[in-house]
């Protein structure tokens, strides 16, 4: 019996010795083996996601050993996000403050889809509404308080020349070089626009008057249009300090409404979605909007130079994010349009369908292909459009005669080599980056830059019908006496027309000979008509196309007066060409 007793102990004592092993120890080792096994795939898959990105973000959730289900939950959300199916989480990434307003041109930067595309990417998005206070927003971007910002390329170049001067954007004592462009978001190629009551105001040329003012926003891009309306059409006696300020769209919205039937000659100045609602107002009209100056309003995306500093590697990836949400934005089911609707609900403005279709024809957003040539980063043949570089030199030339006192401070800054932070889209084109696929960039750029269809002929009724906005405003021409000879002085005026003819393709211009009103009328018509030939050939011969241009016999009772009030042999009238053919004589209209 004892050898009995003795087995049965020692098969008693291994029982419990294999079911502690069964219960306790081998749990234990199994679940050693899964957490190794688990934290060395969260690493490689961490190394993974930093390879892949460039080593951006730098950093990836710390691995944290608790259930075998939460452990594979850490894991699998590194593989959704090396997958781009999953986003970081939110103490993981870039902070980044963006400053905008409530343009509409920014609407594709407040939807859901561009903060998740951010996120992706490894950026937190804030969006900041500083309600255009374009100031605030300059300042916080050279103090880094907003590591980025959209600005009205006219705003940033005002405010940066104003900083140079000694103006309020300061740190230390000391002007501050100007955040840098980064990124064209957008141009205004009608939204944007100065209205006035029909009545008052029939034309542009109504407002040549001493009596004369603008209501407009102060320090905002609509101020800025009526800027560039005094410089560019001749305008010569309204003041350039005639504007009433306003608040904001809104008021003066209600400032036009409440100068119904008033006689006074007031152009108010407004800009999308605001502009839409004005026009809908019986008696109201559009005397001149943004498409009549060739991409001087333009919106930009500018860096803080202090965030590019700690954040070298952010910049590129920032750009190539929101190259991915715009395109996102614009190949989506109802494109831009649905995007500028759902942005209007979001505001509490929704628009009719006219208000949403002139609203979102009005604004054209950047393409990839449009970003790599405003940086001047393709020949310069293969662009449709102006790039940057000479916008600025054109808006510095055009903001110099309408704030005189900063004329040297704007040049200076439209000449500054390092405003341009070209890096981040020049690495995303040397690595063949399009959001539509490596595979397609080549085409898909080409398609981005495809030039606009050549200007159509106008038949004789066409241009009699021609739709005239104003009479441009051109340095005077000088005629050797009583000829149609130019003298040499008078040839820098006429390209500089050339420049702004050719950032306006889709505009015709109606150039008006004139003559002294002595002597015989049927020589001076034909002095009048030699003249303006004179100046359409030099035109030509600067590369305008010929089916854009017209030279007419002007009014030769008197000759109109210039900007020192010389009478100026040429005038040259900007129009559009008639929305349909006008009808034929004798025909009902």
């Amino acid at each position: 019996m004892r050898p009995l007793a003795v087995l049965t102990l020692w098969l008693t004592l291994f029982g419990l010795a294999a079911g502690g092993y069964l219960l306790l120890v081998r749990p234990y080792t199994d679940r050693l083996r899964v957490t190794e096994q688990l934290r060395s795939e969260h690493r490689e898959l961490s190394n993974s996601i930093y390879h892949a990105r460039d080593g951006w973000p730098m950093s990836t959730p710390d691995f944290v050993p608790g259930t075998v289900a939460d452990m594979q939950a850490q894991v699998q959300l590194l593989r959704d996000v090396l997958a781009g199916t999953a986003v970081l989480p939110t103490h993981t990434r870039i902070p980044v403050r963006l400053g905008l307003d409530s343009y509409s041109g920014y609407a594709v930067l407040r939807t859901p889809a561009t903060a998740q595309t951010l996120a992706t990417a490894g950026f937190n998005l804030e969006l900041v509404d500083d309600q255009s206070r374009y100031a605030e927003r300059y300042e916080a971007l050279v103090n880094g308080t907003l590591q980025a910002a959209v600005f009205p390329l006219d705003s940033w170049l005002l405010l940066a020349a104003q900083s140079a001067k000694g103006g309020s954007a300061r740190v230390a004592g000391a002007a501050m070089p100007p955040p840098p462009i980064a990124m064209l978001i957008s141009r205004s190629q009608g939204a944007d626009g100065i209205v006035a009551w029909a009545d008052a105001v029939p034309s542009l040329d109504a407002l040549n008057h001493p009596d004369a003012r603008f209501v407009a926003v102060p320090d905002s891009p609509s101020q800025t249009l009526a800027r560039i309306t005094l410089t560019q059409f001749d305008l010569v006696q309204l003041p350039l300090n005639g504007f009433i300020d306003a608040t904001g769209g809104d008021d003066v919205l209600k400032r036009l409404v409440a100068a119904r039937g008033s006689a006074s000659r007031h152009g108010f100045v407004l800009w999308e979605p605001e502009l839409s609602r004005a026009l809908a107002i019986p008696g109201v009209h559009l005397l001149v909007d943004s498409s009549a100056f060739g991409g001087l309003i333009t919106d930009v995306l500018v860096l803080s130079r202090a965030w590019m500093a700690a954040q070298p590697k952010a910049p590129e990836h920032l750009v190539r994010a929101l190259l991915r949400a715009q395109h996102a934005a614009t190949t989506s089911p109802g494109g831009l349009t649905a995007v500028v609707r759902a942005d209007a609900q979001a505001a509490n403005t929704p628009l009719t369908d006219p208000q949403l279709a002139r609203l979102a024809a009005g604004i054209h957003w950047a393409s990839t292909g449009e970003n790599y040539a405003a940086l001047g980063l393709l020949p310069r043949a293969q662009t449709a459009a102006e790039p940057l570089k000479p916008t600025l030199a054109r808006l510095a030339r055009a903001l110099s005669l309408a704030v005189p006192e900063l004329q040297s401070q704007l040049q200076a800054v439209a000449a500054q080599s390092d405003i341009f932070a070209e890096a981040p889209l020049r690495r995303l084109l040397e690595a063949n980056f399009h959001p539509g696929g490596a595979e397609a960039a080549r085409a898909a750029i080409d398609q981005d830059l495809r030039p606009p269809p050549p200007p159509r002929p106008l038949t004789d009724r066409q241009w009699a019908a021609l739709q005239p906005l104003g009479t441009l405003r051109v340095g005077r021409l000088v005629f050797a006496r009583g000829t149609a000879t130019l003298i040499d002085a008078s040839r820098p005026p006429l390209a500089e027309l050339a420049e702004t003819m050719r950032a306006l393709p889709g505009f015709y211009l109606l150039v008006r000979g004139h003559a002294r009103p002595e002597g015989d009328p049927t020589a001076n018509r034909a002095l009048a008509q030699q003249r303006a030939e004179a100046a359409v050939a030099e035109l030509r011969a600067l590369g305008i196309q010929p089916t854009r241009l017209r030279a007419v016999v002007g009014d030769l009772a008197v000759a109109p007066g210039g900007a020192a009030g010389e009478a100026q042999s040429v005038t040259f009238v900007l129009g559009r060409p008639p929305a349909a053919d006008p009808p034929a004589a004798g025909n009902p209209p």
